[in-house]
């Protein structure tokens, strides 16, 4: 596989199989916020709605502490009371290249727990050709890749996620994988 392919920014919001059911599930990744003053630590300690992890610089130097917010297992951000002046909405990023913690949530069977992501083993848009997987990070990008991948004559282009169908191996593409792999996408999209 290409490595962009492999190592693609995710969205913020993936489909993975359900850690407790195998069914659809929806993952979301936790937002981090860097934590600037050493007396905001003990609220973002003993807050319910936060998680709280202390860093070392890559560089082996100092320490800074974060703190971590799960937006589809707690409150709003603008809703948590009494927090510290300067974590409003703005402060809160994804840095996909620093963790894989998310939240996840199973319409099946009612899972709701903190989840550390294993991407794409953990991904549920995900089809098997010549024992390499070919994985859509949520439903809306496998209906586009199904379609794309059906087409004879393809241009990327056209698709919302047109970044992500021009990073496609090239096994996935070659006609002799065509009928397999999109009957594998039909069903699971079905």
């Amino acid at each position: 596989m290409t490595g962009i392919y492999e190592y693609w920014s995710l969205p913020s919001k993936l489909s993975i199989k359900c850690p407790a059911c195998q069914a659809r599930a929806d993952f979301e990744f936790a937002r981090l916020a860097k934590i600037h003053l050493k007396k905001d630590v003990g609220y973002f300690q003993s807050h319910p709605d936060f998680e709280y992890a202390r860093f070392q610089e890559y560089y082996g130097g100092s320490y800074w502490h974060a703190a971590f917010y799960y937006p589809n297992l707690s409150s709003r951000i603008e809703q948590i009371q009494d927090m510290p002046e300067g974590y409003d909405s703005t402060a809160w990023n994804t840095y996909y290249s620093m963790q894989s913690r998310g939240g996840v949530i199973c319409e099946s069977c009612g899972y709701k727990q903190k989840h550390e992501l294993n991407w794409p083993n953990d991904a549920y848009y995900v089809v098997m050709y010549r024992h390499q997987p070919l994985w859509a990070f949520h439903r809306e990008a496998a209906v586009e890749l199904y379609e794309y991948l059906s087409e004879s004559l393809r241009d990327h282009k056209k698709y919302r996620y047109s970044f992500f169908l021009l990073h496609i191996p090239t096994i996935f593409k070659q006609k002799k994988a065509r009928q397999h792999v999109t009957q594998q996408l039909k069903k699971l999209l079905s």
